[in-house]
């Protein structure tokens, strides 16, 4: 069945007032994220993207606010849409990134957008609201430029075994400073949707670089660090069920992130 415009991948946040879980002190709290995974039909990629990228052409007449940007990464066939969310009130009016268009000149363009969606067969994998955790994140003293590659490592916690992994992946951290890790990490865990999982990625400019001259295990042996890291990954062992790995690509025409020229910050 050809998804209808109504279930474009933004709407579906309406469903989550459903089941959210309750909250710690705003404050406490780090950045949240909205996640969602689509997949398209191969022979629909290309129509996915043109009306994709149709929503950032309306987002753009519209002069949507730095509170509605997002980002969309690829892999082959799945796109994952990453939207940042301030607070969990979002949900209480989920229709308002829909009413930033209404009386601009971006409403037109982004009717024509779900039109162009309500041809386009597509799939939600998955919907989850994340956290980043500042203590899980580690950031080279030089980032590298560019980095339009993400890594993403996700790991399944073992029962009553939430400290005690938050305590390794701290430990993991610190030593990817000492080992001069070019490349930044950051660490979140999952608030709603599959709650057991807690997500890492790593940002990164050249695949071939990463998966190369920069793997860990190259990095590692070449400053004779070994010891420590086995024992890292000893440790991270008895904490979890199991992990997943994948490797993502930023799509900037499909983003509204960076900020396009024009687009207002209030």
């Amino acid at each position: 069945m050809k998804t209808r415009a109504i279930l474009f991948s933004f709407l579906t946040a309406l469903l989550v007032p459903l089941s959210l879980p309750a909250q710690e002190d705003e404050d406490e709290r780090g950045q949240l994220l909205f996640i969602q995974v689509i997949d398209v039909m191969p022979e629909d990629v290309m129509a996915y993207e043109n009306a994709m990228s149709t929503v950032v052409k309306a987002a753009g007449a519209a002069q949507l606010s730095e509170g509605f940007k997002w980002s969309i990464w690829n892999d082959d066939f799945t796109y994952t849409l990453v939207f940042p969310i301030k607070e969990y009130a979002y949900f209480d009016t989920p229709d308002q990134w829909m009413k930033q268009f209404e009386g601009t000149a971006g409403e037109a363009v982004l009717q024509e957008a779900f039109q162009a969606f309500s041809e386009v067969d597509m799939r939600v994998r998955s919907t989850e609201i994340v956290e980043h955790v500042e203590d899980w994140t580690y950031s080279p003293p030089t980032p590298v430029e560019g980095a339009d590659y993400a890594h993403v490592h996700s790991f399944r916690i073992k029962p009553n075994q939430d400290e005690a992994f938050g305590e390794v992946i701290k430990d993991i951290s610190a030593f990817f400073g000492d080992l001069d890790y070019p490349y930044a990490l950051a660490g979140h865990r999952t608030h709603f949707g599959d709650s057991g999982l807690a997500t890492f990625v790593i940002w990164h400019d050249d695949p071939g670089a990463y998966h190369g001259a920069n793997n860990i295990d190259n990095l590692v042996e070449k400053k004779m660090m070994g010891d420590r890291w086995s024992e890292l990954m000893g440790r991270l062992a008895k904490t979890i069920l199991g992990s997943q790995h994948g490797d993502q690509e930023y799509k900037p025409e499909l983003s509204y992130w960076p900020m396009p020229e024009g687009a207002t910050n209030e």
